[in-house]
């Protein structure tokens, strides 16, 4: 993965991609080769045009279902965060 550190390889943090689901299936190579894209206006802003409410929908529901236990894998996982109110 182009953005990897060095600190993924022993476990001291995750990154989670927003990036939208593409219409078709990625070949490895090109998973590989994906960049990550910024959801910030500048170093201190987030931008509005990127960010919309369901980003922070499902930051917060995958929060909450950590809480819970969030042992329904990760398809049961998202359908609860969805059918949650913003």
């Amino acid at each position: 993965m182009v953005t990897g550190h060095t600190s993924h390889q022993i476990g001291l943090d995750v990154d989670i991609w927003l990036t939208p689901m593409p219409d078709r299936i990625l070949t490895p190579q090109e998973r590989e080769n994906m960049t990550a894209v910024s959801m910030l206006k500048d170093p201190f802003t987030v931008d509005p045009d990127k960010w919309t409410p369901l980003h922070t929908k499902l930051i917060n529901g995958a929060q909450i279902s950590e809480n819970r236990g969030g042992n329904q894998g990760p398809v049961g996982a998202l359908q609860e965060i969805l059918a949650a109110p913003f």
